[in-house]
């Protein structure tokens, strides 16, 4: 899917890495799968056009949890992508991108989903075929009893307390 958003002879520069971008996606994929979950958020995309090309700027914002002996450790990195978009033959594709990093943090944290919602939470997000966002239509069924808490705090104050004294 990632090789499908850049024209084949596309370039992508993400500081780590500078190449080709088909090359960039076979190498990137498998060092993303290796980290116990990995999200990306792009936001605040301006465009400008110029013919059959496009130049666009998007801000991005990526976390990588990485699991230890000890919990979690996620790398919250935010910065921009630095596109020029061409369209051939009708179809816009990515021709050359590179990242310009704006921030880097290392936050050691505790996984907190599943003492909030349960460890048999079937909306819980996943990798692969169970993922809640492979339902589509079929959300329209899905109907989980989820029982509303007494206090929505007291979960996250537990775990502060706990967070404290280890």
């Amino acid at each position: 899917m990632l090789k499908s958003c850049y024209w084949s002879d596309g370039y992508d520069d993400h500081g780590f890495f500078a190449g080709n971008a088909h090359d960039f996606a076979d190498y990137v994929i498998p060092c993303l799968e290796a980290v116990d979950s990995s999200m990306h958020s792009i936001t605040n995309t301006r465009f400008r056009f110029d013919g059959s090309r496009c130049a666009v700027s998007s801000q991005w914002h990526v976390v990588h949890r990485l699991a230890h002996e000890s919990g979690f450790t996620d790398f919250l990195h935010d910065g921009r992508y630095l596109d020029v978009w061409e369209q051939r033959d009708g179809e816009w594709k990515i021709l050359h991108r590179i990242i310009s990093g704006d921030s880097d943090r290392w936050v050691h944290t505790l996984d907190i989903s599943q003492a909030l919602s349960g460890p048999n939470d079937p909306l819980h997000g996943c990798r692969g075929k169970d993922d809640p966002g492979n339902l589509w239509f079929d959300i329209l069924t899905h109907r989980p009893e989820r029982p509303a808490m007494d206090d929505l705090w007291t979960g996250f104050h537990q775990l502060s307390e706990m967070d404290r004294n280890s």
